[in-house]
């Protein structure tokens, strides 16, 4: 099998898997299932270039039919690519939409019609590479079409990148994800229209449609997004600890068959019980150059959490350890205002402690608004609202058809414009994120967490730290609200006692007095 055939059944499997796990994950939203199209026709290029790796010279008649069963999808993926975009931006141009259906339906029919030779038959078929059939030399009207498949593709990638350079957070990363996933595809699948041209270039760069569904999936099902650095430094970590390991094997092997002249038996054991260390050892050291490098945000706010679990324990004064947290989380995630809100065990109002940038008013009006909205929103969901994921929330409740149990008294509509009304005074007052703090099932706090000065959205790296550092800090605070009480109490206790003690001394000189008084009287008569 060569590299061909295997990019194509890779892409086959990756294709089907990835497209069919989307389209289930939520098969009435129209996103996913134009995703499962777009993975479908993939699908359908990806067996066919596996059976076109790995038909013989001799079976030219195969190979065309091979290729035209692959043209169905390399036809229809750039088309079925710009209608997601279409549909995801909501674009108004629906009549650029249907003339590229047009254009999709005009040639694969034409492929399989008695006038097919026009745009490519057995004539127009060469055998490259010494491996496989590609179409040369192209007829005039395969090269219209080359040429309008790369139309598509740009215009489509020119209408997300006019959305990229006006929006901003998750959106703005989610945008970027489609542009890196698809350039991977069509790079990849492009590339094989090279040698069509008359351009004799192996198609490696098809190895790369692989990897597209997998970074489009994981765009199109979450709502939080891994920073891109962050995805490159993962596969940089894998992609080098491989190569280190392969270098290994072939150096030790050598080394160890030429200059030791061990047995291959020996050799191999040997290698077996080392290469898991070395290993082990790469991997950790390319992770760490990753750390610092690719995913900085992440590493710092990673190390800021060690160092928090280990001061904040060394504290039990609430004053710093609000400070703490509060500083902490300015310097790691970049951010120019934070606060906390806790709520004490007697009080039914929250109360504030280090608000930076945030005015106390504002925060309150929002607290308070549409009968306390927020926390029991909060209370009910125990998860952090993100503005930018808000809009999904809305999205999601508008395709529900009954209100959960958490939400039986209210209507989908109401909690719908309810949300829609908080998105729009976070943005207002710069709030990016609220975080929860709860222990056990009791809703104690609340971090309140600015926009970044990056303008980028929270990832999902952001809040699972931030949930290992809810658990550490809630816990910490309300050891601190205890103990903030307790001397409370005592120095009550200590007033009571003063002015029991003082009622009680005043009461005993006041009976001397009266005896002294009752003498006197005594005397005089």
């Amino acid at each position: 099998m060569n590299l061909f055939a295997f990019s194509g059944i890779m892409f086959l499997i990756a294709s089907l898997f990835f497209g069919f796990f989307v389209y289930l994950k939520d098969r009435k939203n129209k996103l996913n299932q134009l995703f499962g199209l777009v993975c479908l026709f993939g699908a359908s290029w990806g067996l066919a270039a596996w059976r076109i790796g790995i038909m013989p010279e001799e079976k030219k008649e195969l190979a065309l039919l091979s290729w035209r069963i692959a043209y169905v999808g390399i036809i229809f993926i750039p088309i079925v690519f710009y209608h997601f975009v279409y549909a995801w931006l909501k674009l108004e141009k629906r009549i650029v939409l249907y003339l590229f259906y047009i254009f999709g339906l005009f040639f694969s029919v034409l492929m399989w019609t008695p006038w097919a030779d026009l745009f490519y038959g057995l004539k127009n078929m060469k055998f490259f590479f010494n491996s496989f059939y590609l179409v040369y030399p192209p007829t005039p009207v395969f090269s219209f079409f080359v040429l309008m498949w790369f139309v598509i593709i740009v215009y489509a990638h020119y209408e997300l990148y006019k959305a990229l350079k006006k929006a901003s957070g998750t959106r703005y990363i989610q945008i970027k994800y489609f542009i890196l996933a698809f350039a991977m595809a069509f790079a990849g699948g492009g590339s094989t229209f090279l040698s069509c041209l008359g351009i004799t270039v192996y198609p490696y760069l098809n190895l790369l449609c692989p990897l597209y569904p997998a970074v489009l999936a994981y765009a199109v099902i979450r709502y939080r997004f891994m920073n891109i650095y962050w995805v490159l430094g993962k596969i940089g970590i894998y992609v080098l600890s491989f190569f280190t390991i392969l270098l290994y094997i072939m150096g030790f092997s050598f080394i160890s068959q030429k200059v030791f002249t061990f047995s291959p038996i020996i050799s191999n054991i040997l290698i077996g019980i080392t290469t898991v260390f070395v290993f082990h050892y790469s991997f950790l050291f390319y992770r760490k150059i990753a750390s610092k490098h690719f995913y900085y945000t992440f590493y710092a706010l990673q190390q800021t959490i060690k160092e928090l679990g280990k001061n904040i324990n060394q504290t039990i004064e609430l004053s710093k350890i609000v400070n703490l947290v509060n500083r902490s989380l300015l310097d790691a995630l970049k951010l120019d205002r934070v606060g906390v809100i806790l709520k004490k065990h007697k009080d039914k109002n929250p109360s504030f402690y280090g608000l930076i940038k945030f005015k106390e008013e504002e925060i309150t009006v929002l607290l308070n608004k549409e009968e306390k909205f927020l926390i029991k929103y909060i209370e009910q969901t125990k998860k952090p609202i993100v503005k930018e994921e808000i809009a999904f929330a809305i999205e999601k409740l508008k395709r529900a058809k009954t209100v959960s149990p958490l939400v039986a008294k209210e209507s989908i509509q109401k909690r719908v414009e309810r949300l829609g009304k908080l998105k729009t005074d976070m943005g207002r007052k710069g709030i990016g994120l609220f975080f929860p703090l709860f222990v056990g099932q009791e809703l104690t706090g609340i971090l309140i967490l600015g926009d970044k000065l990056s303008s980028e959205a929270y990832t999902v790296q952001d809040i699972e730290l931030l949930d290992t550092l809810s658990a550490q800090a809630a816990v910490a605070f309300n050891n601190a609200l205890s103990y903030e009480e307790i001397n409370q109490r005592k120095a009550e206790l200590e007033r009571f006692y003063k002015l029991t003690v003082g009622r009680e001394l005043k009461m005993a000189e006041l009976k001397k007095e009266n005896k002294k008084l009752e003498e006197r009287i005594r005397e005089r008569k």
